[in-house]
């Protein structure tokens, strides 16, 4: 279900409302608001793709959601690694993401946020940019004919079994019919 933007931040732009709606509602263990509410993090971007991304994109593509976070003028904050006593690092998964005009508390600062153009970015980011849009458009439409050509085999084989059905039951004779023949 594709959750309807709220009315946060009047004159932003429908991803940004999206955006700061599905951060209010992200379970903590996949992400949420840090640094006091002047950036958010994503914990486990693959879960957080599957589980949160379609509840309010239609898509559940986290490298799709990120290209839309940098044409926002989003930057991705480094994440120091944490340490614990083996040495073994955690949270290396952790996404942390930041805008000045983004913040939990201030909804109304996000019409401050404009999406970059073709027309503001350098020649050589343009081609990049539209690069990028033609790979990802080539890996939806691979995706696509991967999803037709299973459902066209699922098709083929409810199609079979039916007729199989058909068939045994056209060449049984009536259960009733063979009720009556045993009260004879």
């Amino acid at each position: 279900m594709l959750h309807s933007p709220s009315t946060t931040g009047g004159g932003s732009a429908i991803f940004l409302k999206k955006l700061f709606d599905m951060l209010q509602s992200t379970p903590p263990g996949l992400g949420g608001w840090c640094n006091g509410g002047s950036a958010f993090e994503i914990k486990s971007p693959k879960e957080f793709a599957r589980v949160m991304l379609p509840q309010y994109f239609k898509h559940c593509k986290f490298t799709s959601f990120v290209r839309q976070l940098n044409f926002y003028g989003f930057q991705k904050l480094k994440q120091e690694v944490l340490l614990v006593e083996d040495e073994a690092a955690i949270d290396t998964d952790v996404v942390v993401f930041h805008h000045p005009h983004f913040l939990q508390h201030q909804p109304h600062l996000m019409s401050k946020i404009k999406r970059k153009t073709n027309h503001t970015e350098s020649a050589g980011g343009s081609e990049s940019a539209a690069s990028d849009d033609v790979e990802e458009l080539r890996q939806d439409v691979s995706d696509i004919k991967q999803s037709l050509a299973s459902l066209e085999t699922q098709l083929s084989h409810l199609t079979h079994i039916m007729a199989i059905a058909m068939r045994s039951r056209r060449s049984s004779p009536d259960p009733q019919d063979r009720c009556r023949d045993w009260k004879s």
